[in-house]
């Protein structure tokens, strides 16, 4: 029964916002009155609260781009579009693998003044746009998706990873609304095996201590796991 509740708590609450974004709040009292342009309206808004969309305008790099994502942006002012290049993301990638260069993801430079000689498109690129687009076209995906993210840890002392030595250093993202369970299946997946035996969590703050239930909601006070199973060492 609870489930159900939260369900229809949740459908609720979008089209709520649907109709905001739509901008017919003041028009639900006269429904019988609505024609094929608040339907059409109201359908676009849920869509895109219910889906939301990052458009990324890849190829980037080729002369013509500009204007076409000049155009783009003014004759769809309310998509998220991110322009991109995939091609020059994955040559900076590449040569920072081979120790070419020094490149922070998502940076606007690069060091490495051989690699540079030898593709001058990449450092032309990114004086153009900025950056490479791939880090905040996900970035801004993630966002929208609203999820929710677990830090799995082997104690609550030194917040060591479960899986690594760093303190906070394993992260799995949940969708909207995930549960214990949920991130305790994403842990399992990754190689904590055993059968489960408890959980407890702590908050975001480190305020809030406390066994956790696994149909507990993954949200700030509840966000660092440590996970117990039957795992022989």
């Amino acid at each position: 029964a609870s489930s159900h509740r939260e369900a229809d708590a949740g459908t609720n609450a979008t089209t709520r916002r649907a109709l905001a974004v739509a901008g017919l709040e003041q028009e639900v009292a006269n429904l019988g009155a609505w024609g094929k342009d608040e339907l059409h309206r109201l359908v676009a808004a849920f869509l895109e609260v219910r889906f939301p969309t990052v458009v990324v305008l890849n190829k980037c790099d080729r002369p013509s781009a500009r204007a076409h994502v000049d155009r783009l942006k003014a004759a769809r002012p309310g998509l998220d579009l991110v322009p991109c290049s995939a091609r020059i993301e994955a040559s900076l990638v590449a040569a920072r693998a081979r120790g070419e260069v020094t490149y922070v993801d998502g940076a606007a430079d690069f060091e490495g003044a051989s690699f540079k000689a030898a593709d001058a498109a990449a450092a032309a690129y990114l004086g153009a746009w900025g950056a490479t687009g791939t880090l905040e076209a996900i970035s801004r995906a993630v966002a929208k998706a609203g999820a929710r993210f677990a830090y799995p840890v082997a104690d609550f002392e030194s917040l060591r990873g479960a899986f690594s030595e760093a303190a906070l250093g394993d992260c799995v993202a949940l969708r909207p609304g995930a549960t214990v369970e949920d991130a305790v299946l994403a842990v399992a997946k990754r190689g904590h095996g055993g059968d489960f035996v408890r959980a407890d969590c702590l908050s975001a703050d480190g305020s809030k201590r406390r066994q956790a239930k696994l149909r507990d909601v993954v949200d700030a006070d509840c966000a660092i796991l440590k996970i117990a199973t039957n795992r022989k060492a």
